[in-house]
């Protein structure tokens, strides 16, 4: 009893405890965005064409690979993969087999849902979706801080940007 009135006046004369609370903000990066847009709308050749050339083009500039253009994409997802990239190599195969029949014809898995986890997969490494934090933390009022505004003729900035 002594001891609960102890406790009572000590937490009388302290002060409150603080209270973090983090403000986390997801944010999809524009890749998956795009893909997830053109799924959505019905164009499931159109979000494969777009999303294997872009993660492949954003692999190499995430991990600073540049993959020669004489290599098949075949040739490409066995030697040009390295083991710091984590499951990436497995992602890319399983992208490179929806990306392939659209691409080259032929019949193959059409699976909506497949691209898209695989998308996300993909830009949820750390390298891949840190490409584009700085575009994607600004505000729209800040400047840009070297990250491209997309622009119409002679370069004059598109209006609402």
């Amino acid at each position: 009893m002594v001891r609960e009135a102890l406790r009572s006046a000590l937490r009388s004369w302290l002060p409150a405890r603080p209270t973090f609370i983090d403000q986390v903000k997801t944010l999809e990066v524009p890749p998956v965005t795009e893909v997830k847009r053109r799924l959505l709308r019905g164009d499931y050749d159109g979000a494969v064409l777009f999303a294997y050339p872009r993660a492949l083009e954003d692999l190499e500039r995430a991990y600073g690979r540049v993959f020669s253009p004489e290599l098949t994409h075949a040739e490409i997802l066995v030697r040009g993969m390295q083991p710091e990239m984590g499951n990436l190599p497995e992602m890319f195969v399983r992208l490179h087999r929806l990306y392939e029949p659209v691409r080259y014809g032929g019949g193959g898995p059409r699976s909506p849902s497949d691209l898209e986890g695989i998308m996300i997969s993909i830009y949820s490494q750390r390298p891949m979706w840190t490409l584009y934090t700085e575009l994607l933390a600004r505000t729209p009022d800040e400047p840009s801080r070297g990250v491209p505004v997309p622009s119409g003729a002679n370069g004059v900035p598109v209006e609402g940007n």
